[in-house]
């Protein structure tokens, strides 16, 4: 909204865009709480990350395509060495490296093999689309319900998670690590990201030249992820300033 590239722009109303941005921010961080444990010994040392959703929705929130959030995973040896990592972002490419133990809070959709048929696109039958009008499945649905939510709901259409279970009443997830037996601290991080790489390329090719447009900004700074919220374990240790009174 404040590039001058884009049609839509605001550039003349920086002042307030830049305190929403502010706002944004702050509610973003009060969204999630995150915890990590790390038990176990030897070769089976295991790192335990539980996210627990702060919002009144799930967890994210918002239109299915682009927005994600992901954990980050390190573990780091006696020296202090990283020697595992789960959950990597490259921003020079804006690249999500989806390693076999990856947790990524999403919601995908898709189209039947009926409507593909139909539609003529059969490459896309039970297949992650970004075609949002035309998809009429829930591929996954991973993302964390909030606080209250009921049996009755989880069973409801559209609000039934795919990919994932939770009970009555849980609005908190938990992911396990097998991490190296050299570990002795881990750090796990929460990710926010509102457009992916996959849904910008999406919009790039197929949106026209607005989506074009949209793919020209997008590469200008790749939509960086926010940190949510993050935290060690043992916890790192914080030392207050010294403060020396002058007589």
């Amino acid at each position: 909204m404040q590039d001058s590239r884009w049609r839509l722009n605001s550039t003349g109303d920086a002042a307030n865009l830049n305190v929403t941005i502010i706002r944004a921010r702050e509610m973003l961080q009060k969204a999630a709480t995150l915890s990590v444990t790390l038990t176990g010994a030897g070769p089976n040392k295991i790192a335990t990350v539980r996210v627990t959703n702060q919002t009144g929705h799930k967890l994210p929130t918002g239109y299915p395509e682009g927005r994600r959030i992901w954990l980050n995973l390190r573990a780091y040896d006696e020296d202090n060495n990283l020697i595992y990592e789960s959950g990597v972002y490259n921003p020079s490419t804006g690249v999500l490296t989806e390693d076999a133990a990856i947790k990524i809070y999403e919601a995908k959709q898709g189209m039947s093999s009926d409507l593909a048929t139909l539609l003529q696109m059969p490459e896309n039958a039970n297949q992650p689309t970004f075609h949002f009008v035309l998809n009429n499945l829930v591929l996954k649905d991973n993302r964390i319900p909030p606080r209250g939510f009921t049996a009755s709901a989880l069973n409801q259409r559209g609000l039934k998670p795919v990919g994932a279970t939770y009970t009555a009443g849980q609005y908190w997830d938990e992911t396990a690590y097998t991490v190296p037996a050299g570990t002795a601290r881990v750090a796990a991080t929460l990710y926010y990201q509102t457009a992916s790489k996959e849904y910008i390329d999406f919009l790039r090719t197929r949106g026209g030249v607005d989506g074009a447009a949209l793919g020209t900004l997008w590469d200008t700074s790749k939509s960086p992820p926010e940190i949510m919220a993050a935290v060690s374990e043992p916890p790192l240790p914080y030392y207050l300033p010294i403060i020396r009174r002058s007589n």
